[in-house]
């Protein structure tokens, strides 16, 4: 996944968390019917949502069918639009962390 893709998906993510903060699905769901618009492959997606966990802005709870869902960690946080930057300088750099 390139840098525009990984931003693509980062974007769309926030974007559906902000308008749903109490929103929790599994990875495969989220490609499928939280961004679906955007090109990103299920092991793109799992280094994002597992660069996201561990800055503890996303949780990962394992169900009893043994499916793992992603949630918000703070969803009042999310809806003051505090969770990802959209634009800015800041955005480079965070393209940059998840690469690590």
């Amino acid at each position: 996944m390139d840098e525009s893709e990984q931003l693509a998906a980062l974007r769309a993510l926030t974007m559906y968390w902000q308008t749903h903060p109490y929103a929790a699905d599994t990875l495969e769901g989220m490609r499928a019917w939280w961004i679906p618009e955007v090109p990103v492959s299920a092991q793109a997606l799992g280094q994002l949502l597992a660069w996201l966990e561990s800055r503890q802005l996303v949780v990962a709870s394992t169900a009893a069918d043994g499916r793992v869902r992603y949630a918000l960690a703070d969803p009042a946080r999310t809806a003051t639009g505090a969770l990802i930057p959209a634009e800015g300088p800041h955005v480079d750099e965070v393209s940059r962390q998840i690469k690590t």
